[in-house]
């Protein structure tokens, strides 16, 4: 439709004609992926087949309901042809005040059944329901967890969690839609069976007349979807995105820094322009095929009503029939449109996530945290912590550059290593391979012999300490972070042995001043530790990864934001834990003050290793290392 309003008649034909085989395969892609969509909803609800017990009882108690749903309607009509019989019939009200009774009685019971049924099908739903939204929001959290660290950079988490945040509203759709379609049709079943036996003409009337209005109507709305499609571009998440600059503390800090409120508000303000525009735009669409649905809702029961006019003038029905037949219908028509809406909002607002939910069940990461079993694995006072890295090669999926091109180098056992180099050269992927965050692409780590993937990544993440360069703190309290790697056993650890970590994280005194800290260290530390400096953060995370006394101890640019002093301070009660409990400590770090202690230093570049040797051997040499240090001293001597 663009195409053609805006080219010519002969121009747009071969423009059509151009795309019209992409178009189809096109299409036929997506008719594949909506089937595919519904393989995986039905392998995804089979999963909780233990809740067809609750959907069984639920859906008979719906058919009840259906059944004496439409029954209510025909008692009143009944009610109706009583009253007109008593008004023109001289022997009439006699009869009609017995056959009143006899309906009320009918309808005060079949309104008690209805009720009990309504209760009884409410109770059993919910607790069908709410075993399954539990079921499913734990599997779909632990598998979210369990996926390895490239999916969830790639993948959109905040709309992951909306995913399994709304999942109770989607199960709720499909859990109830049986039940409701089916005490749809037992209505429409029962009201056209009670029609029949009134007149037979009409009934056959609506038999075909439903049928025609539900394809009428699916026709229809699959214009508007079309006309939506052709008139509304995907503005999707672009409002959303003038929101970026005040998710987090930080980016509002940069925002302000950098100046840019008056830039954020006219770009806020041009996109809620463009909004409104293409808002507009639906409610024209909206406006004009509202008229011919509501038209199309009603034509069914103005045709009844014709339909019937014409056979009581004629005299195949009477007035009571033909209201018995209307209020019968109404209840009938009722129930056919709610059970189309309901089956709408399964295809429409339903059948994706729950695909989504599928897929994210049904994947299965590289590095599974369940394998091998931390049951086979050995101790670790059992295990050398020594690791090799023999021709490993590694390259980010999203960047698609090799990043560490045939790196080999050994870390010895109790050892300080050091690991320098350029930004970009590889030092912190080195360290996210170490804990097992990502697999190389080739070649092989070892540790103590064995191939670090046959270690289980939680066993090796729990006795390995870790503070990266982009540290984050949880919105917790200052010792519940502290404690954070340690959960499980937290109550061994103690509180001497809690505040010892703080004390050689340098940061004791920091964190018990009650000037600065009322509440001591049950102070919270804020969203991502926004209410603490950059300093009072790193040694947190020191103390942290040092408190679970870990094998090995990973430190990326761990002290960047410490001055001088506090850093030397730090470092030597790093050296003095590593000398008295011979653990291993690789250091990444710009600054070479911190690898002067170091019993051996890597050189790293462009992903491969230049130089190695001690601090004393690379300075006598004349390569990278020895040009560090010359441009440090001379930092030093003259910094202007």
């Amino acid at each position: 439709m663009l195409v053609q309003s805006r080219l010519s008649r002969g121009r747009a034909r071969d423009v059509w004609r151009l795309y019209a085989e992409p178009l189809a395969s096109a299409e036929r892609i997506l008719r594949q992926r909506r089937l595919e969509q519904w393989r995986c909803v039905a392998r995804l609800l089979w999963r909780f087949k233990t809740t067809l017990p609750f959907v069984a009882l639920s859906s008979v108690l719906s058919m009840v309901l259906g059944a004496f749903s439409a029954m209510r309607y025909h008692y009143q009509a009944s009610v109706i042809n009583l009253a007109k019989e008593a008004v023109t019939s001289s022997s009439g009200p006699a009869r009609a005040k017995h056959g009143m009774q006899e309906a009320i009685g009918a309808m005060v019971v079949s309104e008690m059944i209805l009720q009990l049924a309504e209760f009884a099908r409410g109770r059993l739903t919910l607790r069908g329901k709410t075993k399954v939204v539990q079921e499913l929001k734990v599997a779909l959290f632990g598998a979210l967890l369990r996926q390895d660290l490239e999916y969830l950079e790639q993948c959109d988490l905040w709309q992951l969690r909306s995913l399994i945040g709304s999942c109770g509203t989607t199960i709720s759709q499909v859990v109830d839609f049986p039940a409701t379609l089916l005490e749809a049709a037992v209505r429409l079943f029962t009201a056209v069976l009670a029609l029949g036996r009134q007149n037979g003409r009409l009934a056959a009337f609506l038999g075909v007349m439903l049928p025609a209005r539900f394809l009428l109507s699916q026709a229809l709305q699959h214009c508007e979807e079309r006309l939506e499609q052709s008139a509304l571009p995907d503005f999707k998440g672009q409002i959303n995105s003038c929101w970026s600059c005040l998710v987090q503390p930080a980016s509002l800090r940069t925002m302000r820094a950098f100046a840019r409120e008056p830039h954020e508000l006219k770009t806020f303000t041009r996109f809620l322009q463009v909004h409104e525009e293409l808002q507009q735009r639906k409610i024209l669409i909206f406006r004009l095929m509202q008229p011919l649905q509501a038209l199309l809702e009603h034509a069914l029961e103005i045709g009844t009503l014709w339909y019937g006019g014409r056979l009581a003038l004629r005299g195949d029905m009477d007035f009571g029939e033909l209201s018995s037949a209307v209020l019968v219908a109404t209840g009938a028509f009722d129930g056919a449109r709610f059970a189309q809406a309901a089956a709408a909002n399964v295809s429409r607002q339903a059948l994706g996530p729950l695909a989504q939910m599928a897929q994210l069940l049904a994947r299965r990461p590289r590095i599974g945290l369940d394998h091998p079993p931390w049951s086979s694995m050995p101790k670790p006072e059992d295990v050398r912590w020594t690791l090799d890295f023999q021709e490993v090669t590694f390259s980010y999926q999203q960047r698609g550059v090799e990043v560490l091109k045939g790196l080999s180098f050994q870390v010895r056992e109790g050892e300080f290593l050091g690991i320098l180099g350029t930004t970009g050269s590889g030092k912190s992927t080195v360290l996210s391979l170490m804990l097992r965050l990502y697999e190389p692409t080739s070649g092989r780590i070892l540790l103590d012999g064995r191939e670090i993937k046959d270690y289980n990544p939680l066993w090796l993440r729990y006795h390995i300490g870790f503070v990266s360069q982009d540290l984050v703190l949880c919105n917790r309290t200052v010792r519940e972070n502290l404690l954070y790697g340690v959960a499980e056993a937290a109550e061994v650890v103690g509180d001497a042995a809690a505040k010892e970590a703080l004390r050689v994280a340098q940061c004791e005194e920091t964190f018990f001043n009650t000037e600065a800290f009322p509440n001591l260290w049950h102070t919270d530390v804020g969203v991502g530790g926004s209410d603490l400096s950059g300093g009072e953060k790193q040694r947190l995370a020191v103390a942290r990864a040092i408190v679970k006394k870990p094998k090995l101890l990973i430190l990326d640019e761990a002290t960047s934001a410490l001055d001088e002093i506090s850093q030397a301070r730090l470092q030597d009660e790093i050296e003095k834990l590593r000398k008295e409990e011979g653990m291993t400590v690789i250091c990444v770090a710009h600054r070479l003050s911190n690898l002067a202690r170091a019993d051996r230093l890597l050189v790293l570049q462009e992903g491969r290793l230049v130089e190695e040797g001690s601090p004393a051997e690379l300075h006598q040499r004349d390569g990278v290392f020895a040009e560090y240090a010359r441009a440090h001293q001379a930092f030093l001597q003259d910094p202007s």
